[in-house]
């Protein structure tokens, strides 16, 4: 948890800083910092920044650090918009003491959704399962892969922890609020960690990004309905012109995709 009650005064500072940004937008390209969300990351500003650069008419840093930071950064003034990859309410779980004229200030701007894949081990037979089924993996109520057609052998649950917005999209989405309680459940730092394991334990059921997954050819389990993921930029406050003008072409370029 990211303790950060030492926020109670940034608003104001944060405040001005984006009136003056206000005060000069228009008159010439800016450079503005977005940072957070690691599968935001990979899958909008990786292969689209430069396009949303031009149609902006702005120009970007890019600084990927999981959705928690980048809300932290946002509300310290060290980013203009956040990137968030799970449902806002779901994101400041995370963020211990968050002052709540903070909270009441962020403004979400949901720009896509993206699916959340379930991979296996090259070596898995189990291709299909239920979101049911998978719930019961993720509460630790199924744990061996015979539940599901596989192998007599344990389920080794793999998400990416603290900040994962996979993993935050998991606890909204499919456990309604809870926290994943799978048996022999392992937490790793980074989308690339997740993948290495899946490709290199047996038993490995993992939760991750579809365009990590792809990449890298990892099989998949085929789910009866879709496990969303939100992507969206916050802002502090409304944003400025130069702001909307990022948010208006991000949603533009990624629906292009």
């Amino acid at each position: 948890m990211i303790n950060v009650s030492r926020l109670v005064s940034c608003l104001t500072l944060t405040a001005c800083f984006a009136s003056a940004v206000l005060a000069g937008a228009g008159a010439h390209a800016e450079t503005l910092r977005l940072h957070g969300s690691t599968t935001f990351t990979r899958q909008i500003m990786e292969p689209m920044q430069a396009q949303i650069e031009e149609v902006s008419g702005q120009r970007l840093q890019v600084f990927p650090n999981k959705s928690p930071r980048g809300l932290l950064s946002l509300a310290e003034g060290r980013a203009d918009l956040a990137m968030i990859s799970a449902p806002l309410a779901n994101e400041l779980t995370e963020i211990a003491a968050f002052p709540a004229d903070v909270i009441q200030s962020l403004r979400v701007h949901e720009i896509a959704a993206t699916r959340v894949a379930v991979g296996v081990h090259a070596s898995n037979r189990v291709r299909e399962a239920s979101l049911e089924q998978l719930t019961k993996v993720l509460k630790g109520e199924i744990s061996n892969w015979s539940a599901l057609g596989g192998e007599d052998a344990p389920i080794r649950v793999v998400v990416v922890g603290e900040g994962g917005g996979v993993t935050t999209t998991l606890e909204s989405v499919m456990l309604k609020g809870g926290k994943i309680t799978a048996n022999n459940l392992l937490n790793v730092r980074t989308p690339v960690q997740l993948a290495w394991v899946v490709e290199q334990e047996r038993n490995a059921l993992a939760f991750g990004q579809l365009a990590l997954f792809e990449q890298r050819g990892i099989p998949q389990i085929a789910t009866d309905s879709p496990i969303v993921q939100p992507l969206s930029l916050v802002s502090l406050g409304e944003p400025t012109p130069a702001m909307q003008a990022v948010i208006a072409a991000t949603r533009q370029v990624a629906a292009g995709q």
